[in-house]
């Protein structure tokens, strides 16, 4: 499957950029901002695998 990036101009905050290259160690400003949504985009899949699985029973609502 063939990556297809586009050009984007965002105003995000310097202060968040710099504490999420800490955190992600991560080199360039574009690299962290793909990595931290590709934890989001993860995240969300792994919230609707825990929700599918709480109707199959044995798994404990410990957040939504």
């Amino acid at each position: 499957m063939q990556e297809i990036r586009v050009d984007k101009h965002l105003k995000l905050r310097a202060d968040l950029i710099k504490k999420a290259k800490e955190i992600l160690k991560t080199e360039t400003e574009s690299e962290t901002v793909e990595k931290a949504l590709s934890f989001i985009v993860a995240e969300a899949e792994i919230r609707q695998v825990i929700r599918e699985m709480k109707d199959i029973g044995g798994v404990e609502k410990v957040y939504d």
